[in-house]
């Protein structure tokens, strides 16, 4: 065998639903017989693995976190690593309100610019103020909810 394949648990990931969880492991073992490798259940950093290890992370794994586990291609899990948190929502996928909005390390606005034509018009908001902001815009554009109905736009 070439190594094993082993189920990840990240420290950051989101708490799952059992059928999530079962729908990871049986991931797992398909992979493990894909790649003709030992499916061995959920990582154990304890444990000493012969053999190269593949992960199949629950979650987008954060660059540090991936580099600790010897993780540094795609060759070495099913999944993603991203350099800082935001990266791994869809909070990168629309412009800021204004060019002073607060907005998290790793956030690009060249990135946002990028993929705008690929994605539904919007906006992201990291505080509540701008949140405000992009609501009455969003109102301004297309009118509220109770005036436009269900498929309505002003």
């Amino acid at each position: 065998m070439a190594g094993v394949v082993v189920v990840y648990f990240s420290k950051f990931g989101a708490r799952l639903y059992a059928h999530e969880k079962a729908t990871l492991f049986d991931v797992a073992a398909m992979i493990a017989k894909l790649k003709d490798c030992e499916n061995a259940g959920s990582y154990d950093a304890a444990y000493n693995y012969a053999g190269k290890v593949f992960f199949v992370p629950d979650d987008t794994l954060l660059a540090d976190e991936a580099s600790s586990l010897d993780i540094h291609s795609a060759d070495d899990l099913f999944g993603g690593v991203v350099p800082c948190p935001v990266v791994k929502t869809k909070a990168i996928t629309h412009q800021l309100v204004s060019g002073n909005a607060y907005r998290p390390e790793g956030w690009s606005r060249a990135f946002a610019r990028r993929v705008q034509d690929a994605v539904l018009r919007g906006y992201t908001a990291f505080t509540t103020d701008d949140a405000r902001v992009a609501a009455r815009r969003h109102a301004d554009a297309w009118g509220s909810p109770s005036e436009a109905g269900v498929a309505g736009r002003r």
